[in-house]
Formats: C-alpha cells, structure tokens, sequence
C-alpha cells in the first residue's frame, strides 16, 4: 500500500507507488484517524506503518539452518512501482 488514508481522487490502486513502510498518521493531520485508527494499531505492533520481511533466508537450499556468521542481509523497505 502507499498510505493509510483512502486513495484520494482515483479509483486507480496501482497509481502510485505501494511499499512495506506508509507515512504515519499524524495528528495535526489526521486527529480522528490518529485519536481511534492509529491508537487500535500500536496496541498490536511496536511500528503499526511497516511490515518487515524477516527469516526469509534462515534456511539453504538443502533445508539446513544458515549458520550466523553468514547469515542473510534482508532489505527493510521494499518498493513497487507499476
């Protein structure tokens, strides 16, 4: 996705740039969404705006545990532009 609020002015979902990290809301910005939406998401997650791709390479090719000297680097961000 690429934000938290609706898609303003296009019906077009792949318009604009989507990613694993939105802006968060604010509440300068978005008090209402801030004060009820954003307040429901910390209660579940340390960073409600990013999903993180993580153990995706814990394990070779044969099934076998990577050892931790040569563990995996995995991106944080990861972005998709139509």
């Amino acid at each position: 996705m690429h934000s938290m609020k609706a898609n303003e002015g296009s019906w077009n979902f792949m318009e604009k740039t989507m990613s694993n990290r939105v802006p968060a809301l604010t509440p300068e910005d978005d008090l209402i969404e801030f004060e009820t939406f954003h307040r429901k998401l910390i209660e579940g997650s340390k960073c409600p705006y990013a999903m993180a791709v993580g153990l995706i390479g814990d394990k070779g090719n044969d099934g076998e545990w990577i050892e931790p000297a040569c563990a995996p680097h995995i991106p944080y961000e990861i972005q998709f532009e139509s």
